[in-house]
């Protein structure tokens, strides 16, 4: 059952989603380099992780109709939207990059949900799903959104990108502080995150894995009868394509 995202919002106002926020961002700047002025999308809930963005007019939200969707920027036009998860009103080869939080462990058909996400990226675009670690704790943990839907593990993941044509590019664990409210636990969080990534990468908290969109001569796709979608052009960026 897919996450509210109301709840999903007062989570990460909490200080144990504060603090999950801040890990996750701190890898995404590794993996990613900075996206103003590319054309991205967020699908599922990224707003904690859009921050530094909300005048770059080229990255969107989408957010799947069973969570419901908030406005986002808050005092701009919005670029958030409610859409079906495998049904974008996007034209092909809209994006850059796509990021996916919150979203894969709720899907029922996580392989129509990446065709879907490859039709919509352009040749070589990279797609980056952070999703809960099969291994890890925060799985198991009730007190956070990270412990509803199905968790995966690298194998699985791996696997997943092959069978829908994408090359791993890029695979870490994070989130190794231990999901709990205490403050003085989540105070040394860097420090928990530091020794996890020297000793126990298996079994942090979080898998971001990052794809490379493979375009072959040719790839099968479901049409659909008595069903067309309004496509929401994109605008281009400086230089076009």
């Amino acid at each position: 059952m897919w996450v509210d995202v109301l709840r999903l919002r007062d989570w990460y106002r909490t200080r144990t989603g504060c603090v999950a926020a801040g890990i996750v961002n701190d890898y995404l700047h590794k993996l990613w380099p900075p996206l103003h002025g590319r054309r991205v999308l967020s699908l599922g809930f990224g707003l904690p992780y859009l921050e530094g963005y909300q005048d770059d007019p080229f990255i969107f939200a989408a957010m799947p109709a069973q969570m419901g969707v908030l406005q986002w920027p808050a005092n701009h036009e919005s670029r958030t939207l409610m859409t079906w998860e495998a049904e974008l009103p996007f034209a092909d080869d809209s994006f850059d990059y796509v990021l996916l939080t919150h979203a894969l462990e709720f899907s029922g058909d996580p392989d129509r949900l990446l065709a879907e996400l490859f039709r919509v990226l352009r040749a070589d675009g990279r797609l980056l799903i952070v999703v809960p670690n099969r291994l890890g704790v925060w799985s198991r943990r009730e007190i956070t959104p990270f412990a509803r839907g199905r968790p995966y593990s690298s194998i699985e993941l791996n696997r997943l990108f092959r069978r829908n044509n994408f090359m791993v590019t890029q695979s870490v664990y994070g989130l190794f502080v231990p999901p709990t409210r205490r403050r003085w636990v989540l105070k040394h969080a860097k420090t928990f995150e530091k020794i996890g990534q020297r000793w126990h990468p298996p079994v942090g908290g979080l898998l971001l894995v990052e794809g490379r969109k493979e375009v072959y001569g040719g790839k099968v796709v479901r049409v659909k009868s008595g069903y067309r979608r309004n496509m929401m052009p994109i605008p281009a960026t400086e230089g076009g394509f």
